[in-house]
């Protein structure tokens, strides 16, 4: 490995004593660093931790757990989950069902997996605390074959690497500094890195699917059609439905509930109430809105509804991203509403397409900001069906997927999409900083839909 400046902060152990005993790392002289000296940094008034003791009670029974470190005065407990964690699907269960426990008993429960190392960004992400002073190097990775104790996801069963992956989607600089060392190995039998990777593609995908909103259009007497899609946000002044204006500027389109997608009568929910839209152009076409935005307020019906198909709103954009970049939603080709016992029920496919960035020169050639607008080659990429994973498949067309959500390979939101350029060879989307920009500065129309 490239040399890097010894830090005084080592791998994650336990204790002081597990640290001394498994001693300098060979392969990078990192030391190892108890787990109680890295809290002593990060909690450094706390004086009440105890560790490895009974609990005693825990909601009104005895119990047997153990906490590994456990502060009464933060209602903290800490777990430090090493390789056995991730071997045995009866151990992964048991650690979530000691963790609901304990949250239900008033404490907050952390649990830090063995291959996420407590740098500063991670300590922020755990327990929500800025350290000052430097912590673990980063550029370090945890996961390693060498034995006497290979560590990588080839020695986990399914279920262990199917949580190392959802627990990496929280650290995403350590995913990617990982599976880079891994790959670098060569050694796929013993990394198991492309398993990793796989898992990691697929909590990516389901996290992203539980946050797009398949959005209707009422079309005279008739069932409402497949029209857009949109995506939750949760801005400071609460969660709202973000889309493209031009689907916005509709006052009939409306969201489907639970009951739609059974074999039952299908329900729609209007969506009423203010919709903050991008300024109208001074032509008065919308066609000529170089910016294309829509934020639509949520009644409680609405929030209801939304709830109840177990959608989640997006925490925040980035605007440094990896590629690819995902484009998520539900394209008009892939969603049609179907008739059982004389019933109209929706059958829908969530769709992803994935590409790289378009380069400067498109951009520059197309006559697009870089700073407001993202660019990906509708050539060249390739579309995943929920429903056939392992087949690649663009959509026809992008009727549909107006107003869906780009996110980077991470499942970080940074766009959404909103046309494409008129050659159809590139999609166009709207950054995010967009919307928030426009919106902190008055420059949006707003309406009232009854």
């Amino acid at each position: 490995m490239e040399e890097i400046t010894k830090k005084t902060w080592g791998f994650l152990r336990e204790t002081t004593e597990n640290a001394e005993k498994a001693g300098i790392d060979k392969a990078t002289d990192l030391p190892r660093t108890g787990l109680n000296e890295y809290l002593s940094v990060i909690f450094p008034e706390t004086t009440d931790w105890v560790h490895d003791k009974s609990i005693g009670e825990l909601n009104g029974k005895k119990s047997r757990c153990r906490p590994d470190y456990k502060s009464e005065s933060l209602k903290l407990i800490v777990e430090f989950d090493g390789l056995q964690h991730y071997t045995s699907p009866d151990k992964i269960i048991d650690d979530y069902e000691k963790k609901k426990s304990y949250e239900n008993a008033g404490y907050k429960c952390v649990r830090i997996p063995y291959f996420i190392q407590l740098t500063q960004s991670a300590v922020k992400t755990l327990f929500g605390v800025d350290v000052s002073q430097p912590l673990f190097d980063p550029r370090f990775p945890s996961l390693n074959i060498e034995k006497p104790y290979p560590c990588s996801p080839a020695y986990l069963c399914p279920a262990g690497i199917a949580r190392m992956a959802k627990e990496f989607r929280l650290f995403p600089e350590q995913y990617k500094t990982n599976v880079e060392y891994l790959e670098s190995l060569n050694e796929p039998f013993f990394t198991g890195v492309d398993l990793l990777k796989f898992y990691y593609a697929k909590e990516v995908v389901m996290n992203i699917e539980n946050r797009i909103i398949q959005i209707f259009h009422q079309r005279n007497d008739d069932e409402p059609e497949s029209d857009a899609t949109a995506f939750l946000y949760e801005f400071e002044e609460g969660i709202a439905l973000v889309t493209a204006a031009h689907v916005a500027d509709d006052e009939t389109i409306c969201v489907a509930t639970k009951e739609s997608f059974s074999e039952t009568s299908p329900k729609y929910e209007i969506l009423t109430g203010i919709r903050v839209k991008s300024k109208m152009p001074n032509s008065g076409f919308r066609d000529d809105d170089k910016r294309d935005w829509a934020i639509i307020c949520l009644t409680d019906e609405i929030k209801n509804a939304l709830k109840e198909l177990g959608k989640e709103p997006f925490k925040g954009h980035v605007t440094k991203y990896f590629m690819p970049l995902y484009v998520s939603g539900f394209p008009v080709s892939a969603c049609k509403n179907k008739t059982y016992d004389n019933k109209r029920v929706i059958k829908s496919k969530p769709y992803q397409y994935y590409n790289v960035e378009a380069s400067d020169e498109i951009y520059s050639r197309y006559g697009y900001n870089k700073d407001e607008k993202i660019l990906i080659p509708f050539h060249g990429g390739k579309g995943i069906y929920d429903d056939k994973p392992f087949e690649f498949a663009k959509f026809r067309h992008p009727k549909g997927m107006s107003g869906c959500p780009i996110t980077d390979r991470n499942g970080m939101l940074v766009a959404f999409f909103t046309e494409w350029t008129p050659d159809k060879e590139f999609l166009v989307g709207t950054r995010i900083d967009v919307i928030v920009n426009d919106f902190n500065n008055g420059k949006y129309d707003q309406v009232v839909v009854q």
